[in-house]
């Protein structure tokens, strides 16, 4: 929300534009005939600005917010109805009490009588006057009050989906450390030293996961430390026959902000549903920033679904992250999934734009 169109500047400002623009309107129309300028409004016509002031404020202030806003029309009307109607009448009094005199006119050197507008006429353009200001005042109202309700629908929205990105967080934290301790135990069985070394550098990946990514962006460059590392955890516990090729180039945009952990379920799925303890199995990382406002995640495997009784991690990270993705990037991402028998082939690109933590 942008503070300088809030209602403690903008109304004010919209106020001060208008009466500063009607108040000079007349002086405009006094002096428009540079041949015989006529010397100032006379102060009965600031009287008029009075009534006017009035019939806004009183409308403004009063009774568009206690009859009108709360569907009291009627009384609404009545009300203006009454004003207007007591406010003219003194206003004409005015006009017929202290009207300038008129000089009489010399036609053909003929004297004729001064000429005075029809009375009916006066009233009625000083009732259309009035009932313009009645106008004004309810367009503005109105228009005000739409725009906070825009923005507190707006604030109320940004509040709502910052509970679901750390509710996400919440699902996602977990759901990380329960599939590397998955592995964790599996390993266990295999090879008793190398699964120290996963739990050593497991406390380091814990560190980031858990106390590091508390912002709703981090560095690129954090980020795709955080991915290299999980990727040589999981690498540990992999056969010669898994082939696992990494290729990260994102110079362009390493100092950029990212999402945190928004690429880790792709590289999770593919060393859960991509390798065979029987039979020759890749993966490939592909992550790359094409320009310097955005960075492109490949991650091909080959195909192994797990069967129903695996059900670690129950698919929870790639809806998490489909999730993160319409609230963090809507219509800046892109996210293609292509399954074969032999792979499965996911590519996300992000546009990294207008990415901050303020």
């Amino acid at each position: 929300m942008n503070k300088y169109c809030s209602k403690g500047i903008y109304e004010p400002f919209i106020h001060l534009v208008s009466w500063l623009l009607l108040i000079l309107f007349p002086f405009v129309l006094s002096w428009s005939d540079s041949a015989s300028p006529r010397p100032l409004i006379g102060w009965h016509v600031w009287v008029q600005y009075l009534f006017f002031l009035v019939i806004f404020y009183l409308n403004y202030c009063l009774f568009i917010d206690r009859l009108l806003f709360r569907h009291k029309t009627t009384w609404f009307v009545v009300c203006n109805v009454l004003l207007l109607s007591l406010l003219c009448f003194v206003l004409q009094y005015i006009h017929d009490t202290f009207r300038p005199q008129s000089l009489p006119l010399i036609v053909e050197g003929v004297s004729m009588p001064p000429h005075h507008p029809p009375r009916m006429g006066k009233i009625l353009n000083d009732l259309l006057f009035m009932v313009m200001f009645v106008g004004l005042s309810m367009a503005l109202k109105i228009f005000l009050r739409t725009r906070q309700v825009e923005i507190r629908n707006r604030e109320l929205e940004q509040q709502r989906k910052d509970a679901e990105l750390k509710n996400l967080k919440h699902q996602l934290n977990p759901h990380f450390i329960f599939n590397t301790l998955n592995n964790i135990y599996a390993l266990i069985a295999i090879n008793g030293e190398k699964a120290q070394q996963v739990v050593l550098e497991l406390s380091n990946l814990l560190r980031y996961v858990l106390y590091e990514n508390k912002e709703t962006f981090v560095p690129v460059e954090r980020e795709i430390d955080f991915i290299k590392d999980y990727i040589a955890l999981m690498s540990i516990r992999q056969g010669k026959d898994t082939h696992i090729d990494v290729s990260v180039n994102v110079e362009l945009c390493r100092d950029r902000l990212i999402a945190p952990l928004i690429f880790i379920p792709l590289v999770e799925n593919a060393f859960k549903h991509g390798v065979s303890p029987i039979g020759e199995s890749f993966i490939r990382v592909k992550i790359v920033s094409p320009d310097a406002q955005s960075i492109s995640c490949t991650v091909e495997n080959s195909c192994y679904p797990k069967g129903e009784s695996d059900c670690s991690g129950s698919g929870i990270g790639l809806e998490n992250m489909k999730r993160q993705l319409s609230l963090l990037y809507p219509h800046r991402h892109k996210l293609n999934i292509i399954k074969t028998e032999a792979m499965y082939s996911v590519s996300l690109d992000i546009n990294l734009e207008n990415c901050t933590n303020s």
